[in-house]
């Protein structure tokens, strides 16, 4: 749990997946960063379509997945950060996660890219949570 500015940050399970988890305000930061009403069953708004599909994807090719298009990894450090993108998008949101030991994947925020220091700024903060966690 990490206490951040008078809350704290707990890892919860998404419902939909049986190997994703993620901080619990990535839903809120996805959905600030998307302008989108989440919807709880179909029809998904666009960019939740995206990411159920996206995440779908990444539990069943796991670190595979890296192979496709839409994913990366960002940084040669432990743990390794990794992002889903959506560059042909207006948004051009992405989603930064990691992988457990156990396999099991971690997401950590959401954001649109607008420039290269969108990414600087959120892989510092994704570290950040990262190493309270671990704590």
């Amino acid at each position: 749990m990490l206490l951040k500015r008078g809350y704290t940050l707990d890892i919860v399970k998404n419902s939909m997946f049986s190997k994703i988890y993620e901080v619990d305000c990535f839903q809120k930061e996805f959905k600030k960063m998307t302008k989108e009403k989440l919807a709880i069953k179909p029809p998904y708004p666009r960019y939740q379509k995206w990411l159920i599909a996206s995440l779908t994807i990444l539990e069943e090719y796991g670190k595979d997945a890296i192979n496709l298009e839409n994913f990366e990894q960002l940084e040669s450090v432990k743990p390794s950060i990794y992002s889903i993108r959506y560059p042909k998008s207006k948004l051009n949101p992405r989603v930064l996660y990691v992988y457990l030991e156990n396999g099991d994947i971690l997401l950590l925020t959401a954001f649109k890219e607008e420039r290269k220091s969108d990414y600087t700024r959120n892989i510092k903060m994704v570290k950040k949570r990262l190493k309270a966690l671990d704590a």
